[in-house]
């Protein structure tokens, strides 16, 4: 062998070798990012998604009507009128789940952030709003000759008194709301259905009960979209974006 195959063959030796130990470089610093990514998204799925979703069930709630609802006006008045307690005004994702997670939702799931932002908002300018809505109807109910008279007949025949269930009924009636959130109340006032069903149907064409259902049914949807949107985030199995933390 000439002494310029011994230097090619050396040279192809050295450039194999050096061309092999970059190659494993590469090889472990892709490994590497992608468990980076693996654990960031895993960290955005049980730090901010998932108590996301929670928040986002107990917002829903909020919005919404059932057995466990206090539905009187004086509640409802009491709400709006406490200088404590009204949770709305400073209403935010921030302070319920990881914050950090959740600001780079914005950089992996910017559409969600997006809805996010926009509910917080929402709430924030519309929720009491919805409470006045609701105190309207409950105002309208409660002081209805009407109702105060069925309420009263309706009493008499059972050994509770005070019981709110005539008054509920006709609450949930006139929001539309299925019988199947309100079982209990349901079985109570049977023996006077057909009653309460007219009464219900009565303040159901309101314009007080129009208002709090159209609230009412906005917040709903929002929500629901944003929890749409979680879901659907928790479901990835590869994180889109970069952000501080990936580098």
């Amino acid at each position: 062998m000439s002494w310029e195959n011994a230097l090619l063959s050396a040279l192809l030796t050295i450039l194999g070798g050096f061309i092999a130990g970059l190659t494993g470089l590469l090889v472990e610093w892709w490994r590497e990012r992608r468990e980076l990514r693996r654990r960031h998204l895993m960290d955005i799925k049980e730090r901010c998604l998932k108590p996301l979703l929670e928040e986002l069930h107990d917002l829903r709630r909020s919005f919404g009507v059932g057995e466990r609802t206090r539905l009187s006006s004086l509640e409802v008045r009491r709400s709006l009128e406490s200088d404590v307690g009204r949770w709305w005004e400073l209403f935010s994702f921030r302070g319920r789940v990881d914050s950090l997670l959740y600001e780079d939702l914005r950089n992996h799931f910017p559409e969600l952030y997006k809805e996010l932002e926009g509910l917080e908002s929402w709430v924030r300018a519309k929720y009491p709003e919805f409470l006045r809505a609701t105190l309207r109807l409950l105002e309208l109910i409660e002081g209805d000759s009407e109702f105060k008279a069925f309420e009263e007949r309706f009493r008499k025949g059972f050994v509770n008194e005070v019981s709110s269930y005539p008054h509920d009924a006709i609450v949930f009636l006139a929001l539309g709301l299925d019988k199947s959130y309100w079982p209990n109340v349901y079985s109570y006032i049977r023996p006077a259905l057909g009653e309460v069903t007219r009464l219900g149907a009565k303040f159901y064409e309101s314009a007080e009960a129009r208002d709090a259902r159209g609230l009412m049914g906005e917040a709903m949807a929002k929500v629901d979209e944003c929890i749409r949107g979680v879901r659907e985030a928790t479901l990835k199995a590869k994180l889109k974006g970069r952000c501080r933390y990936l580098r």
